[in-house]
């Protein structure tokens, strides 16, 4: 059995990664990951824009002074998939 990332539009699927190969009719199972949110598009950015200044207000990430190095220091911790250590 495998796994393929898609989005179900209705009843069409748009494939995220490459499509499976075609085997003519199959069963498949479908597992909704989360629940969609019904809010618009552009209502979401507009939450999010709020969200980015109130954190950029209150001087959240201040003391990052360079964000590669911030991550990577993060990461070192723990092995990184089909990456060297």
């Amino acid at each position: 059995m495998r796994t393929y990332k898609a989005i179900l539009h209705d009843s069409e699927v748009m494939w995220l990664e490459r499509p499976p190969q075609k085997f003519g009719t199959r069963q498949v199972y479908i597992t909704f990951l989360e629940e969609l949110d019904s809010d618009s598009p552009s209502k979401r950015g507009r939450m999010m824009a709020a969200v980015l200044e109130e954190l950029a207000r209150r001087g959240t990430f201040a003391e990052i002074f360079d964000p590669v190095a911030w991550q990577r220091e993060l990461r070192s911790g723990r092995a990184m998939p089909d990456r060297d250590a």
